[in-house]
C-alpha cells in the first residue's frame, strides 16, 4: 500500500499514523514522477474527495495504469459538497464508471471507475 500527497505536511502525518498503527507494508510518500513505475502495479487507487484536481490527475494517470486497475473517487454532491469536490464526467475513451455507492448519513459517496475497453485493447 502506498499512500501519497502533493503536501509535506500530511505525508509526515501519515507516516506518523502508519508508525503509530504499527502495521507493515504501509507507505506514505510525497507525490512525484517517482512514483509513475509504481502505479503501473496497482490494483486500485483511491482518490480523496478533498482534492480539487482529482480527475486531472485520473487522466494524467491513464496511461500508466495496468489495464485492470479499479479507481475509488470520492465525491460529494448537494449538501455533502460544502465538503467535498463533485464528481464530474470522466473522457469515456478513457473511463468507464462502473459503480457508485451512495452513503446516507455519511460525508461523501464513491464512484468506481474501470479502464475503457478500446478496440486495440479487446
Amino acid at each position: 500500500v502506498v499512500g501519497t500527497d502533493i503536501d509535506p505536511e500530511s505525508v509526515a502525518l501519515g507516516r506518523r499514523v502508519v508508525a503509530e498503527m504499527g502495521v507493515d507494508g504501509i507507505e506514505v510518500e510525497l507525490s512525484g514522477p517517482h512514483l509513475k513505475p509504481r502505479a503501473a502495479t496497482a490494483t486500485h487507487v483511491i482518490f480523496s474527495s478533498t482534492i480539487p484536481v482529482k480527475y486531472r490527475i485520473l487522466h494524467d494517470l491513464h496511461p500508466v495504469l495496468a489495464a485492470d486497475v479499479t479507481v475509488v473517487m470520492r465525491y460529494g454532491t448537494d449538501l455533502k459538497s460544502l465538503f467535498n469536490y463533485p464528481r464530474v464526467a470522466v473522457a469515456e475513451d478513457r473511463w468507464r464508471q462502473v459503480g457508485m455507492v451512495a452513503r446516507p448519513g455519511r460525508l461523501f459517496d464513491v464512484a468506481l471507475y474501470r479502464k475503457a475497453v478500446t478496440d486495440d485493447a479487446a
